[in-house]
């Protein structure tokens, strides 16, 4: 079930580097974290389930990365004044002086957006025929990984579920033989700021 609640998006983000950012830096590895300035603070979502899939999709990047480096990149791909098909959502582009500017605040009219997430990393890369069965459960890039790094298998099911039940996508890509990229894309309505003029602020 998914719960849909204004958030804070940039304070989750901070807080899931908080929380990985030590144990990233302190196996050697360079951290990154983008988030364009052009990223909503404010939106409508589900806090819970989203710190979830963050935490999870930075703990397995540090988990498989020995060398080199991890990065986390968060943008909005679109916006839009009402819901687009959710269908090929990742495919789609308008430009920013396109989107339409919504003045009532009631949630059912908020601006909406599609929010992107990418994890990057340098690890050990996924083979092209895992790319798809690695969000199935119990599926892992390869099974000596359970003996060696622990884990069940569960956690991307989980994580693709979610997104999925956000109306979004989750997909990764990978050369197969280092790296990859772990993306997520879902819709959320933005919450506008309070103007610093507006008498009830």
């Amino acid at each position: 079930e998914i719960t849909q609640e204004k958030m804070d998006l940039q304070k989750l983000v901070k807080e899931a580097a908080s929380i990985y950012g030590t144990i990233i830096r302190q196996k050697g590895l360079e951290f990154i974290v983008d988030v364009s300035a052009d990223t909503p603070r404010h939106i409508i979502a589900d806090i819970i389930r989203l710190r979830q899939v963050f935490t999870n999709l930075l703990s397995n990047a540090q988990k498989y990365t020995s060398t080199g480096r991890i990065e986390m990149r968060v943008c909005p791909v679109l916006q839009f004044s009402s819901r687009p098909p959710s269908h090929n959502l990742h495919l789609l582009s308008i430009p920013s002086d396109l989107c339409l500017a919504i003045t009532d605040i009631s949630y059912s009219d908020y601006e909406e957006t599609i929010i992107r997430v990418v994890i990057e990393d340098t690890g050990i890369g996924i083979p092209a025929h895992k790319q798809q069965t690695i969000f199935e459960a119990f599926e892992q890039v390869d099974n000596s990984t359970t003996r060696s790094l622990g884990g069940t298998g569960l956690g991307l099911s989980i994580c693709h579920q979610i997104i999925q039940l956000m109306g979004g996508f989750m997909w990764c890509e990978s050369d197969g033989c280092s790296g990859s990229f772990f993306i997520f894309e879902f819709p959320a309505k933005i919450v506008p700021s309070v103007s610093v003029d507006d008498p009830a602020s």
